[in-house]
Parts: C-alpha cells; structure tokens; sequence
C-alpha cells in the first residue's frame, strides 16, 4: 500500500484540487494522510466531507510547523511507500502507478526518489511558481548533492517506510513554521546520502505545481530559502562533517549564479538589474548570516544529527 501525505495550513480552497487529482488515479490501493495545521474549522470540514464518500482519506491535526505535521503523518501511515505532495499541487492521473512501477523495479530500499514538478499556467510578469526541471539521474554520496539542490523539492518525493527507522524523521526545527523556514526535506536528503542512500530523480512521476508567488512575495521566499539550507549546514557542521563545510562555501557561490541568472532572465531594463541584483546580493547575505544566528540558538542531537527542539 502507498501513504499519501498532505500537509496543510490554511489553504481550504487549494486541498479540494489536491485531494480531487489523487481520487482521480486508477490505483486503488493506498490511503490519503491529510495533515491539517490550520487556526481555522474550513479544512477539517471539507476534509471530512471527502472522509464520508471515500474510506481511502484520514484526517490528522498537528500544532504549526510542517516538518511536526510531516512526521505526524508518517508516524500514522501504514503503507510500505510513502509519498509526498504539497496542498497547492495536483498529481498527474498516472501518479500511483508510476510510482508502484519504480520501486517494483528498484534491487534495493535504500533510495530517495524525486519526480518532477511543473509550474502550472501563470502570468511571469506578475509573479512565478516554483517548480523543478529534472532529468533522470542517480546520486550518492554527500556531496552529490549540490548538483541537483534546486530538484529536491518536498511536494513529489517518495520512500519505503523503513527510510524513517535508519535515517530519522524531519527535523522539526527546519521548515515552514519553524525557526528555520525551509530545507526540511533538502536536510533529509542530505542525512540520507550520508547513510548511504542514494536518490534518483524520475521526471515520469508527475505533479503539477499552483502555489503562485508575486514578484513582491519573492523575497521571503528567498530569505527562507537561504535561512532553512544555511541552518542545515551549520546543523551538520556542528556534526563534525567536513563535507558540509564544503557544501557551504560552494553554496554562496552557486546559489548567487542562480539567482542572478533567474532575475537576469526576467527580461529587464539594465536600469532595474543594476537596482534589483545589488538589493538581492545584500538580502542574500542578511539571510546567510541570520541562518548561522538561528543555528547557534538550538542544540544539536549529533547522534540523530537534528536540532533538539526548544520545550
């Protein structure tokens, strides 16, 4: 069976699509985990509608962070798969079955597997929606991970459940609603290829992505970014992991070429690119600095290698 997990928070609108496309594949052996953060009764009372017409969907509530609401959910699951979409996603009709065929043809449990994510239809002079642009590959080992950082996106990943026994669960600390706004599943991932898992990124498993961001909206999904994946190298640092320290350094680097190449390829004026780069190069490095501040106010469970959160 395949454990479907859906985090949500305040998003009653956006669920009914998500809920609706994974009701819409033709694979009927798995159950719908969805988990519910919100400070209002909307989500719950939609969720329960679907409860009544279809025994595959369960509603859970977790108090806010998604990374709190992602290990409740696997905690819950009963399935030997368990796969990860996002409430602002649809998956494609094929999804289930593609992901029963890849791992029916994998030789080992050891592995991550990504699919691709693609931005659904949107105005890109207001705004974008983050996607992926993968191909298919295998990584192992550390530091393969920089190669294809910007693929590893939470919304289409998929493990055995025997993941969470030899790696850990989400660090709580990392995440939306958390201390440290992001990375939760780039950490994981990390973690991962340290145990010797590799992941491997199949674009046949498909998820369509609607959570547009206005251009306005960019810059704290910037400041997130760059907080959650600084905290994740600091967190491993203080590990002892020389291979995070690495990873640091090169991340200044190539995550300020792809920014630069993302707003370079908006198509401005040189006019705003001499206004907008600089602006962005300086939040770029408030956010490396406040991610290492972050870092420092939490312990570290360096055997597990999470922080310990904060009672």
């Amino acid at each position: 069976m395949i454990s479907v997990i859906i985090c949500t928070y305040n998003r009653p609108n956006e669920i009914r699509r998500a809920i609706e496309s994974i009701l819409a594949n033709a694979y009927s052996d798995y159950e719908l985990l969805i988990v519910d953060q919100s400070n209002t009764d909307e989500t719950r009372e939609i969720v329960e509608k679907y409860i009544y017409k279809d025994s595959h969907i369960k509603y859970l509530y977790s108090s806010r962070s998604k990374s709190r609401a992602l290990n409740l959910g696997v905690k819950k699951a009963e399935g030997e798969i368990i796969a990860f979409t996002d409430d602002d996603c649809a998956v494609s009709e094929d999804w289930l079955d593609k992901i029963v065929s890849t791992f029916d043809s994998l030789k080992t449990d050891s592995i991550v597997v990504f699919g691709s994510v693609k931005a659904a239809k949107h105005d890109i002079r207001k705004g974008f929606i983050p996607d992926n642009k993968i191909r298919e590959v295998e990584l192992k080992g550390p530091l393969s991970i920089k190669k294809v950082s910007f693929g590893i996106v939470g919304m289409n990943m998929i493990v055995k459940k025997t993941f969470f026994e030899k790696v850990g669960y989400f660090d709580e600390v990392l995440g939306p609603g958390a201390e440290l706004k992001a990375a939760e599943e780039y950490d994981i991932t990390y973690r991962a290829l340290k145990k010797e898992f590799k992941i491997l990124f199949v674009p046949g498993i498909k998820v369509e992505h609607y959570g547009f961001k206005s251009w306005e909206e960019a810059t704290a999904l910037f400041e997130g970014y760059v907080i959650g994946t600084i905290g994740t190298f600091c967190k491993h640092i203080r590990c002892m992991d020389f291979n995070a320290f690495l990873l640091l350094l090169v991340s200044v680097f190539t995550d300020l070429v792809e920014y630069t190449k993302s707003v370079v390829d908006r198509g401005l004026t040189v006019f705003s690119l001499l206004y907008i780069l600089p602006c962005m190069y300086v939040i770029y490095f408030f956010s490396f600095l406040m991610g290492i501040l972050k870092s420092m106010n939490f312990a570290v469970d360096k055997k597990n290698m999470v922080y310990r959160t904060k009672t």
